[in-house]
């Protein structure tokens, strides 16, 4: 195999697995802060189900590591660098669609929630 082909299933292979919002939004939080299943359910709004599953497709990427303290697993991205990709890649979507005020304001916020969380560390959070 050619070492473009190889790299280009590779990059297809990450690229696929980050392929849908809920895991998008997974990366961005996990680029704050390690998280355990139940604090990314209740910040996406999603049953614990979802989360685990979209965090396997993440863990088999090799983009999510997970940590076991006593009961709890938590998450986090082997590579932060990512998180950063993601939020950059923001721009590509923000020329064609930002034509309201209200969308160009909902990415800047995202950007900056994403960049700088919530301002709580999960340790804070779990207290």
């Amino acid at each position: 195999m050619p070492k473009r082909d190889f790299v280009a299933k590779r990059l297809e292979k990450l690229l696929s697995s980050i392929s849908h919002h809920s895991r998008i939004r997974i990366i961005a939080e996990l680029g704050n802060r390690e998280l355990c299943v139940s604090e990314l359910k209740d910040i996406l709004g999603v049953s614990s189900s979802s989360v685990s599953r979209h965090l396997s497709v993440l863990k088999s990427a090799g983009t999510v590591s997970e940590r076991r303290e006593g009961h709890h697993v938590y998450y986090s991205l082997i590579d932060q660098e990512l998180a950063a990709w993601l939020i950059d890649a923001i721009k590509f979507i923000e020329p064609d669609q930002a034509k309201t005020r209200d969308l160009s304001r909902a990415i800047k916020q995202t950007q900056l929630k994403w960049l700088h969380g919530n301002g709580q560390s999960a340790s804070s959070k779990r207290a």
